[in-house]
């Protein structure tokens, strides 16, 4: 290893090293993220029930993306048996990766696509964020509760459990 200095001013010497070596390596295996098919105690979960004439999906987790992706085929069930409201529920989503985030997204066109209607609601101050920070805000609208959101349907009266 070789030490070359520079005198820069009468004040300081700015030193760089040529050929340090081989970087020094972690001990121990590197974690590995879990694979399709495995299932963390902490992954996304779903919901979906009926309220007002419209379906509410809750998701709760913590909102890391997986693939195949639990909600685009969950929407993509909702829309294929005609239901045209939707409501993503995001109280319990502790956070949201850029995985998740493409998939409410894709969620959002495929329901555009449908001739449906998809918001949000009840997204916590770091979800929130994000959806503000990739101005996902700006084209789905956001709502503070699910009944601001369901409510803003104006569809009938009904609600039930699926």
């Amino acid at each position: 290893m070789a030490t070359v200095a520079v005198q820069a001013t009468a004040h300081f010497t700015i030193r760089y090293e040529l050929d340090p070596g081989p970087r020094p390596q972690a001990p121990g295996p590197r974690p590995q993220a879990p694979g399709p098919g495995s299932a963390r105690e902490d992954a996304m979960q779903l919901d979906q029930r009926q309220v007002k004439g419209a379906t509410v999906v809750d998701l709760s987790g913590d909102g890391i993306g997986s693939e195949p992706s639990p909600l685009r085929a969950l929407i993509a069930s909702i829309l294929a048996n005609g239901r045209r409201h939707l409501v993503l529920n995001l109280e319990q989503l502790e956070k949201m990766d850029s995985t998740c985030l493409a998939e409410i997204v894709a969620s959002y066109k495929a329901t555009v696509a449908a001739g449906g209607i998809m918001k949000i609601a009840s997204a916590n101050t770091h979800v929130r964020r994000v959806l503000q920070v990739t101005k996902v805000d700006t084209f789905v609208n956001t709502y503070g509760s699910e009944s601001a959101a369901v409510e803003s349907f104006g569809v009938a009266e009904s609600s039930t459990h699926i």
